[in-house]
């Protein structure tokens, strides 16, 4: 019978820089948004509550999202809105939309389409 031999090794780093990295998934269990930063603490929207992602800022964050196409939204006040949406790459779920197709100021995520974790360290 061959042996099998295993290795794994793990890295814990002391520095005072290293930030916690927080992990959020979709409803459906899919791995959506990894971040630095608590999200429930950011900035939310008035018109839908959605979480203000500032893309241009020291929050650090990524996205695993499909892109969509842009689409008009009618708002409740009357208004009309552009919005170019991201869905979850397993089920489909909406969970995040721009104003602008690029270089928008934010990245709007929908805080009902994702789940989070406890925060895990950075594995760096």
């Amino acid at each position: 019978m061959p042996k099998i031999v295993s290795r794994s090794q793990a890295f814990q780093s002391n520095r005072a820089d290293d930030k916690q990295m927080n992990v959020h998934h979709c409803l459906c269990g899919a791995h959506i948004l990894i971040t630095d930063a608590d999200i429930f603490d950011l900035p939310r929207r008035k018109t839908d509550d959605a979480i203000a992602l500032p893309t241009a800022s020291s929050l650090t964050f990524r996205l695993n999202v499909t892109e969509g196409s842009g689409r008009i939204v009618k708002r409740k006040t009357g208004g009309f809105e552009k919005q170019y949406r991201f869905y979850c790459r397993e089920c489909g779920l909406l969970v995040c939309y721009t104003a602008e197709r690029s270089h928008a100021k934010y990245t709007f995520l929908l805080p009902k389409s994702v789940k989070s974790d406890i925060p895990t360290l950075n594995p760096q």
